[in-house]
């Protein structure tokens, strides 16, 4: 309990006491930050945002400077050893364990570290506790044993336990956890070979199966493009021609018998939905175009609307289609990566066994 109020007070301090230089402009504004250059001329000043995640340099001439305050030493070493704490709090240990060269590597070259710069700090216990956590799991690793979903395994029994359980993960298509739980067994120490032989031989065999898993599923993917891409150009076809029933047309004109122009003007041939106008004098106005209408004209607006509709719908699957082939083909890559790194250490670990 003394440690995590210990560990809670330090995080509280580590966020509040942030030590910067001061610039205070005519203007008003004031610069919290860093000057990292100075001359007659002027200065510059590293400024970051409020959560200290986007940094700039900004350049301030003498002239526009009414007073300037300066961090001493011992703020800017504290200053320091608060960011190196943040930088060591980053290493947190896992459900999994990690290879044992990886914890001498934390320990001896943040941990320690930390704790040999700032001996007696408060800051220090917190690091120091944490070391001790990291130097525990380091000694279970060292002694054969693994993590894996913070369960530790040892030893050949539970080895082939661990294999049982890759092999199900491969039937089922989960390809990466049956790699992750190989790779896990390949960690283990005091386990017969033959077990880290298999264990070796199921990752490469994995990354193959799922290679021509997402090259299958890629397949399907662009077979599924492939048809809603027809089916939208099929789409735009009828709703090009509803289009065109839609639109106004002249009537057909007959002109009337005893008008001495009979005969001169071509009788329009008859469409469906057009209305027929008999022209009875000359004096009658031409016939205006006019759109169907009652219910055939009802009709047609609404199969206009329902293809729009039906367009959008197809251009929506699209969108999503392409942004699964653009991850499928993403994570083929990796895997594909992943595959020929397993097959090397497969042929390293095979000739380290001869």
């Amino acid at each position: 309990m003394k440690s995590l109020c210990l560990l809670g007070s330090c995080s509280l301090l580590a966020a509040s006491m942030v030590f910067a230089d001061c610039v205070i402009l005519y203007s008003g504004e004031t610069l919290e930050g860093v000057i990292t250059a100075e001359d007659k001329d002027g200065l510059q000043i590293e400024v970051a945002n409020k959560a200290r995640t986007i940094f700039s340099t900004r350049t301030v001439p003498k002239f526009d400077i009414q007073w300037v305050e300066r961090d001493t030493p011992e703020m800017k070493a504290e200053q320091r050893m608060l960011e190196e704490f943040a930088e060591a709090q980053k290493y947190k240990l896992q459900n999994s364990s990690y290879p044992q060269a990886y914890y001498d590597k934390i320990v001896n070259g943040v941990f320690q570290k930390f704790i040999v710069a700032y001996k007696g700090a408060p800051l220090s216990e917190v690091v120091s506790g944490r070391m001790h956590e990291w130097e525990n799991e380091r000694e279970k690793v060292a002694s054969g044993a693994v993590k894996l979903d913070n369960r530790w395994y040892y030893g050949e029994e539970q080895a082939r336990q661990l294999l049982a359980e890759a092999t199900q993960a491969v039937d089922s298509n989960r390809y990466d956890r049956a790699i992750d739980v190989c790779r896990a067994v390949m960690r283990m120490g005091k386990i017969p070979a033959d077990n880290l032989k298999q264990a070796a031989q199921m990752i490469t065999n994995a990354y193959g199966d799922w290679e021509a898993s997402l090259e299958e599923t890629r397949k399907e993917l662009g077979k599924g493009l492939q048809f809603q891409n027809d089916r939208i150009s099929e789409l735009n076809r009828s709703r090009e021609m509803l289009s065109q029933d839609l639109s106004p047309k002249p009537p057909a004109y007959f002109p009337s018998p005893r008008d001495p122009n009979a005969g001169r003007y071509p009788t329009l041939p008859l469409r469906r939905g057009t209305q027929v106008i008999v022209q009875n004098s000359r004096q009658d106005p031409p016939p205006s175009p006019q759109a169907p209408g009652g219910q055939y004209g009802e009709a047609l607006r609404q199969s206009l609307a329902q293809t729009d509709a039906e367009i959008r719908s197809a251009k929506a699957e699209v969108a999503q289609l392409n942004k699964e082939t653009e991850a499928t083909s993403s994570l083929l890559l990796k895997v594909k990566s992943g595959r020929m790194q397993a097959e090397r250490e497969l042929r390293t670990f095979l000739r380290a066994l001869k």
